[in-house]
């Protein structure tokens, strides 16, 4: 990130070589494995399948008037984001209708991006360091 109040681009983790299992998916983890530098927040974390984004974009959501300004951390009623987030759960399809074959295609993956504090700007960086992924079938 170079500017105060800025945008990572989107990093697009596709060909994931998943299996199709032809069977249900009912729900979709990404875990992510990062090294946040300052106040960096989440912007997009969102499924893509055939170069389009699909279903739900799930960042997490902070308020970042509650944010302390030299940490990022936040109080224990918003939920902290740090360096090691898994989005989506077991149960959670992130809004998207997939089937088994639309998980194995190579286009399927997430796309993830990130920006400055809106309240206390700066600049600073995000490091990913593993992304990992977890299908649930039903």
């Amino acid at each position: 990130m170079e500017k105060f109040l800025s945008n990572t681009s989107e990093l697009w983790c596709t060909n994931l070589n998943i299996p199709d299992y032809q069977q249900p998916v009912v729900g979709i983890e990404f875990y992510l494995e990062m090294h946040r530098l300052s106040r960096i927040e989440d912007l997009r974390i969102q499924l893509i399948l055939n170069n389009e984004l699909i279903g739900n974009n799930i960042a997490s959501l902070v308020d970042p008037v509650q944010s302390n300004m030299y940490t990022g951390e936040n109080s224990p009623l918003i939920p902290i984001i740090g360096d090691k987030n898994i989005y989506g759960s077991e149960t959670d399809t992130w809004g998207a209708t997939l089937s088994s074959t639309d998980i194995s295609d190579p286009s399927f993956g997430i796309a993830i991006s990130f920006r400055s504090n809106q309240v206390y700007p700066h600049r600073d960086l995000v490091i990913v360091n593993q992304i990992g992924v977890s299908i649930t079938y039903g």
